[in-house]
């Protein structure tokens, strides 16, 4: 019986991409499993989803592994679990960002309003704090992966354009290109989201 264990990464990538083969697959998850979990939980420090970014990762090595797009496993698997886990953080990082910017404002609103008015803005339900976090999270999902980061980076980070080219191998008029876009694309997801709470 053949010890799918012992084969070579090479082998076993040849195994998916011609047969799909499941006990290939396993066996490279198994070899690479702890290796990505360590490489999610150092970069994220998060506990709580560092099991979901390790099996993205793998989902996202199977599908690629299947179309033969891959050439070296550990390479492959260590940058897109860099890339998953850099994600991750930066749209962790802008939904607390523009959260806390939200609530100044609303808050900022209420202040500014006679006796009367504060008390009806203040116990509107649409003023609810976790409606509001619900408006920021999807905003944030709708817009592009490479905006959202490149605003983390910037905004939050704050990275120069030439550090986040850097880091993440865009080109700096890309990444100018990115911010500019994501910010306005953001802006108006969140305008049209939020419009009865202006």
């Amino acid at each position: 019986m053949l010890d799918y264990k012992a084969l070579e990464d090479c082998v076993l990538l040849d195994k998916l991409y011609l047969n799909k083969d499941a006990t290939a697959f396993s066996a490279l998850y198994e070899r690479y499993s702890i290796l990505i979990y360590g490489v999610c939980l150092h970069k994220t420090k998060d506990t709580v989803f560092v099991e979901d970014l390790m099996m993205d990762t793998f989902e996202d090595f199977y599908k690629a592994a299947i179309s033969g797009k891959i050439q070296r496993v550990d390479k492959w698997l260590y940058s897109v679990a860099s890339n998953n886990s850099l994600s991750f953080l930066s749209k962790k990082g802008l939904e607390s960002s523009f959260i806390e910017a939200e609530q100044e404002r609303i808050e900022k609103e209420m202040t500014s309003s006679n006796e009367n008015d504060g008390f009806l803005h203040l116990h509107h339900p649409e003023k609810d704090p976790l409606q509001l976090q619900t408006y920021i999270k999807e905003a944030l999902s709708a817009i592009k992966e490479e905006h959202r980061i490149c605003l983390s980076l910037f905004y939050i980070d704050e990275m120069s354009y030439r550090e986040i080219a850097e880091q993440t191998q865009y080109s700096v008029a890309a990444v100018k290109s990115h911010i500019q876009n994501g910010k306005r694309n953001l802006g108006n997801i969140l305008k049209e989201k939020m419009a009865h709470l202006l």
